[in-house]
Formats: C-alpha cells, structure tokens, sequence
C-alpha cells in the first residue's frame, strides 16, 4: 500500500442485540434494578418485539448475575425468565448435543429449570402472554422435549389474540429432527403458520424451516441418504422456482400487512440466508439491503457465520450481491 492510500475501513462489530433499539436502555434498567420501568418498556412493545428485546438481554448481560427469580409484574418476571433461557444456551454453547460438556449442560439445566418455575407462574398471571409462552417452548426444548406440555402451550397459544414469530420458530424448532421430532412434523407446524399468515414473515418461516432441514440433512451429514436427496432437491428447478414463489408471495404480503421491526429481522435473515444458500443471488439483494447491519445469530451460523468475523463475511456476501460494504 502505498503511503498515501487510506486504509480500508472495517465492517461493523456484530451486535448480539441484533438492532433491537431497546436493548441498551434495558441493560441499563436492570443494572439499576428499575423494575416499573422495565416492565412499561415490556408492555409497551408489540409481542414478537418483546421476545427479540429479552432475547437481547440474555445475550448481553452478565452471566448468572443475581437477578431475583419472583416478581409481581408478570412482565418482569417474563423478562428475569427469558434471561435465563439466555443464559442456559450460552453455558451449552451452540454446538451439537454430543460437543456438550457435562458442566456446561447441568448449568444450562439450572437455568432452565430456573425459567420454568418462574413461567409457570408467569402462566397462571397472564396466560396469554405469547412472549411467556415462546420462551416456555424453547425452555421445554432444551430440558426434555415433553410433548404433553408443549400440547399445553400450544392450546394456550392457540387461545391467545397475540401474534408472536419467535412462539412459532420455537415451534417448529422443537418438532425438528435435530431436537424432539421429525422432518415431516416440523413442515406440519411450519406449513400450519405459512399457509394462514399474519404478515409476511409468518411466510418467510418456510425458508427458516428449510434451513433447518438442509442443517439436518447436508450439514450434519449422520445419513448419506437424506444428505444426497436434500442436495438433489437444491439443484432441481421446479425446487428453486417453488422458493422464488414463496419469495414472490412474501414481498407481496409485506405490502399488504407491515410488520414489527423484529418480525422484519427475522424474516429478511431466513429469506435471505437460504436464497444465497441457493445461489439466488438476485432475489437475495433486496433482503440484505433491508437487513443492513442487523444480522442474526440463526440460520447464518449454519453457513458459518460466526466469530468476530461473521460480519467481514456479511459484507463478502454483499459483494456478490453488487451492494456496497457496511462500515463501522
């Protein structure tokens, strides 16, 4: 380089709040202890936009810190829970099942089983509260896989007049292979949420679901069977045109019904990861303009997306999408 040329500006850090606006406002609250305040910005936020907001929290607070297991305000205690749920997945990490140590798996019990107290209480308050009941279905997920209570949150969730994303990702996450089901039941609940949308984004679940098939199949590659049928799928046209279909249909709803901030982000990254898994490259453009810097821990990771690099591989993939880089 010559003396004179100006050194290339880095990417952005990635932010584990992943945009959410609030998150910093709400670090600051809990480490004042504010709990009125805490619970008007939880009450004051749409239900999926609450989820993203505790999901924020539990990934930029202090581990284990001592925040109380009981509260009066449901909201509060939705968010104290929440945390730990946070929390249980940062001591198992985010590697498979047989990569998880016997310590960092009974801390993530101790979170869990901590959460579960605290929303089972949540649930006898405000049993309609989606965001409670997303993160009871992620907190079963991760303790047991017991169907019975996942009936149960269903049924409640079935009852509620909330529309939460991040209750029907935990979903089907939980119904996937990789967790305490199968293929076909994980596109039974994803096909449930798709074909009755309350935006777009409950249309861009078809293309979350697809990531977590191709991470089932190809990914982990335990059956060389599902692994060279999944990858012949992805080559095959009428496969590809099915995707740009279901793109299609997601801008157009977009421009019917809008969404939350949240509901966007999660949308943008799952459409957008698995048209450029695809080599769509074209159809991927316009997601990631509308993502911007905000990129999610998931499915990105499953293309390895991680590390204080991820977002050096963000702009990389910009790039080919002939958009400029993002600059920190």
């Amino acid at each position: 380089m010559a003396i004179w040329d100006k050194p290339k500006s880095k990417a952005p850090p990635f932010d584990p709040a992943e945009g959410h606006p609030l998150v910093s406002d709400g670090l600051r609250l809990l480490a004042a202890r504010d709990w009125p305040a805490l619970a008007a910005m939880y009450q004051h936020q749409p239900p999926s936009d609450r989820y993203h907001f505790i999901q924020g929290l539990g990934e930029m607070t202090r581990l284990d810190d001592d925040i109380p297991v009981e509260f009066d305000d449901a909201g509060v205690q939705t968010i104290a829970a929440g945390i730990r749920v946070g929390w249980a997945w940062r001591h198992r990490g985010y590697g498979r099942g047989n990569e998880v140590g016997e310590d960092n798996f009974r801390e993530m019990r101790r979170c869990l089983n901590d959460a579960e107290t605290m929303l089972d209480a949540v649930g006898e308050k405000q049993p309609a509260d989606t965001t409670a009941i997303a993160f009871h279905i992620r907190t079963e997920m991760g303790l047991g896989g017991d169907c019975n209570i996942l009936t149960r949150l269903l049924s409640r969730l079935g009852k509620s007049e909330e529309a939460n994303i991040f209750a029907a990702i935990n979903h089907l996450l939980f119904v996937a292979p990789k967790w305490h089901g199968s293929i076909e039941q994980m596109w039974m609940a994803t096909n449930a949420y798709a074909s009755k949308p309350h935006n777009a984004a409950w249309i861009a679940l078809v293309a979350r679901a697809h990531a977590e098939e191709w991470l089932y199949c190809v990914r982990f590659g335990d059956h060389p069977d599902l692994r060279a049928a999944y990858q012949e799928k992805m080559r095959d046209v009428g496969f590809r045109n099915f995707l740009g279909e279901i793109d299609d249909l997601f801008w157009n709803k977009a421009e019917e019904t809008p969404m939350t901030g949240s509901e966007a982000l999660v949308a943008h990254n799952a459409l957008a990861s698995f048209l450029l898994l695809l080599q769509a490259v074209d159809r991927a453009r316009r997601h990631l303009e509308r993502m911007g810097p905000c990129i999610t821990e998931t499915p990105w990771a499953y293309l390895g997306l991680v590390g204080d690099d991820r977002m050096q591989s963000l702009n990389d993939l910009r790039k080919r999408a002939s958009l400029p880089p993002l600059r920190a």
